[in-house]
């Protein structure tokens, strides 16, 4: 999978399209924690466990003539979204020039995400008409010592292209959000890359704070198994090499 981070190359705009809630959605999967949001709002339909999001949906943020306005709507990830949720990592993996480093395949990414032990939970945002899945969030849970409170780590955020500027970016991320609240966490985190501008514009009209002072480091592979044996060599009696 990529890198920890949640690069939006979706709705730059903070303010395009509008997130109403939508009616009553598939039941959560077995240790899941999709919550409902707010109340239903007036004129949405009968679902108060998921969102719905619709707007304008050109590049520019305005509505074209030729093409209808998109409505979407944000549910917990089912077994049956795998497929297209890895279409969607492949997406983003080449839109970060990141391919290289994907190698997530079917089973491990069910297992992960509805396996007996779920390590990452996913939402994904489908489009009302067509049942297409159009973008998603992916998270998993973290925690603070200093607040002694736990939290959620964005890992991924993406909507394909043709459906940004329409307000599914933001309605995916509001819907990790009350999920967080709702379950008493306190910190919601994520990475973006330092060249997705749209993405920092979009976070920072969020009130997202930059973290400057802090530097993200990562052990993989050999480096990684060289620091897990030497807590394996102690426990055989052995002095860890220098």
């Amino acid at each position: 999978m990529a890198p920890a981070r949640s690069d939006l190359p979706a709705d730059p705009d903070p303010s395009a399209g509008t997130v109403p809630i939508a009616g009553p959605g598939p039941s959560p999967s077995p240790g899941s924690s999709v919550s409902p949001g707010p109340s239903t709002s007036p004129g949405s339909n009968d679902n108060p466990n998921s969102w719905a999001a619709s707007g304008p949906n050109d590049a520019t943020g305005s509505s074209a003539a030729a093409r209808p306005i998109a409505v979407s709507i944000v549910r917990e990830a089912r077994e049956g979204d795998v497929p297209a949720l890895l279409e969607m990592f492949a997406e983003l993996a080449e839109y970060e020039d990141l391919v290289h480093e994907l190698r997530a395949t079917e089973k491990q990414l069910s297992e992960a995400l509805f396996g007996p032990n779920p390590v990452a939970q996913a939402l994904v945002a489908e489009e009302t008409q067509s049942g297409e899945v159009v973008g998603y969030a992916l998270y998993f849970p973290t925690f603070s010592s200093f607040l002694a409170s736990h939290g959620v780590w964005l890992e991924d955020l993406f909507v394909r292209p043709v459906h940004r500027r329409s307000g599914v970016g933001r309605a995916l991320l509001a819907a990790v959000a009350a999920n967080l609240r709702e379950a008493g966490g306190e910190r919601l985190e994520w990475a973006a890359l330092d060249w997705n501008e749209p993405a920092l514009r979009f976070y920072r009209g969020l009130g997202s704070r930059t973290m400057p002072e802090w530097i993200t480091h990562r052990l993989i592979g050999e480096d990684l198994d060289r620091l897990a044996g030497e807590h394996r060599g102690r426990l055989a009696g052995k002095p860890p090499s220098r």
